[in-house]
């Protein structure tokens, strides 16, 4: 295993934790500052979409010298979207990829890619078949989870319920996350029709919230919103305190199902939903991002519609300009723009009556959501695919043509001394003699941070000649 860091000792520090999880191989430490270190790996992996801008610092050792992968998270930033932006005018190559955790997150970013070459294109009349060629690699792979350690941690439902203090005949829906108005979905909805079907049932409704609060605002006003459904029975697991694993499982294994009727632009993937389809239960969700890419609708849960408001198309572009100006923060902006995402809410009431009312039902979407969760999602699965993808793109960086394989300048913006070169009246000098008398203690106390960086920045056998430049900077002839 090979682990990159700013201060490749510092990662000795991690060891035992790796040791901890399983890994028994030795563990290397590459410097982020020197693109060297990762050509005989062959790939450098990124936990976010800034591939292309690391492409411009692997330029030195030519593009084909190893490949760079990203993965997407959220893409309603204006950072998340620059990045991808960035893969259009930056030099990524087909041996490189950005891996996309479902298939709605893969569309935003291939709108993103087309939108901006066509932006580039009308400005340069350039060749659209050459930008396409040099695009990076967009597959679709999901987050890992641990599902079979998952699937072995749970309780039995008896126990579970019994810990957390529910009666063994109740009608147990599940959230499972945070609960933001801003940021993930807004709650009203799902308390209001989980109101109504606990109107029509012949048991109690209890709904548990297992995941943090956002803020204690949010948490208070939510608390006043519960007040208004007092035939459902609320039990708040987590809130202001973090969720113990032990907590979390016994929700899992205490719920009939689960219910994510989120409606946020923030959401690309949904790990909670897979985590209650690990835990057997069948899932009522909103037909929403890469949620559809996990709940097969009739097989593993019910799916329900969402369309944007009439009213989104002419307040979207105001939203996206207040956001990217920092008028307005991504989380208000998020939460904004869900208030403009509509469920189909009679359909999901409908839903949660049947599988509560039905029994078979829910033991045969829960199996098949189970298997689906171990299927899809477990660790051991996804890193296969992770290892069929570094094999695909080393075998295209091996085909590589052979002007791909030299030598680029580092970009300008990457290399002040020579952006800045115009600043100076003269051509670099002459190297310093290292015979110069060292500059005062307290000179170079008050220099030594800068000093430091400097030296740590330079090779080792040119750390002698960067001494003598620093004492010649303050040395009197």
């Amino acid at each position: 295993m090979a682990l990159a860091h700013a201060q490749p000792a510092s990662l000795n520090d991690l060891v035992p934790l790796l040791r901890q999880a399983g890994h028994s191989g030795p563990v290397h430490g590459l410097s982020l500052t020197d693109p060297r270190g990762f050509e005989p790996w062959g790939g450098l992996f990124l936990p976010d979409p800034s591939i292309g801008r690391w492409a411009q610092w692997r330029r030195p050792l030519g593009a084909a010298a190893f490949s760079l992968i990203g993965q997407i998270h959220t893409l309603s930033t204006p950072a998340a979207q620059a990045l991808i932006q960035d893969l259009v005018s930056e030099p990524v190559q087909p041996w490189d990829a950005l891996i996309c955790t479902s298939t709605a997150g893969r569309s935003v970013v291939q709108a993103l890619v087309a939108d901006r070459q066509d932006q580039l294109l009308a400005r340069s009349g350039g060749d659209r078949q050459r930008l396409l060629a040099q695009q990076p690699q967009l597959p679709v792979i999901p987050l890992p989870l641990e599902v079979a350690k998952l699937q072995e941690a749970l309780p039995q439902r008896a126990a579970a319920r019994q810990a957390l203090a529910l009666p063994p005949e109740a009608a147990v829906v599940l959230w499972l996350g945070r609960l933001s108005l801003l940021t993930k979905l807004d709650p009203w909805p799902a308390y209001a029709l989980l109101e109504r079907v606990a109107g029509r049932l012949d048991r109690p409704l209890v709904l548990l919230e297992c995941g943090p609060d956002d803020s204690t605002p949010q948490a208070n006003h939510l608390q006043q919103l519960r007040q208004l459904c007092p035939a459902v029975r609320f039990v708040r697991l987590g809130g202001e305190q973090p969720v113990t694993e032990t907590i979390k499982h016994q929700a899992l294994a205490s719920a009939d199902l689960a219910l994510f009727l989120v409606d946020n632009p923030q959401e690309t993937f949904g790990l909670a939903v897979v985590e209650a389809m690990a835990a057997g239960l069948p899932t009522v969700a909103s037909n929403w991002d890469g949620y559809r890419d996990l709940v097969r609708h009739g097989v593993d849960g019910l799916l329900i519609d969402s369309h944007w408001a009439s009213s989104a198309a002419s307040l979207s572009g105001v939203l996206g300009w207040q956001q990217f100006l920092g008028l307005s923060s991504f989380p208000m902006t998020s939460g904004a723009l869900a208030q403009l995402v509509q469920l189909d809410l009679r359909a999901a009431e409908a839903a949660v009556l049947a599988l509560l009312g039905d029994a078979a039902m829910r033991r045969a979407m829960g199996a098949a959501a189970r298997q689906r969760a171990l299927a899809l999602c477990d660790a051991p699965v996804v890193m296969a695919r992770y290892c069929a993808l570094f094999d695909e793109l080393a075998e295209r960086r091996a085909a590589a043509p052979a002007e791909q394989r030299r030598s680029q300048p580092l970009p300008l913006a990457l290399d002040p001394a020579r952006l800045f070169a115009p600043f100076a009246s003269q051509t670099p000098g002459a190297p310093a003699s290292a015979e110069l008398p060292e500059p005062p203690v307290l000179v170079r106390q008050g220099r030594e941070p800068l000093w430091q960086l400097l030296q740590a920045a330079a090779p080792e056998d040119q750390r002698p000649s960067l001494q003598a430049d620093l004492w010649a900077k303050h040395h009197l002839s």
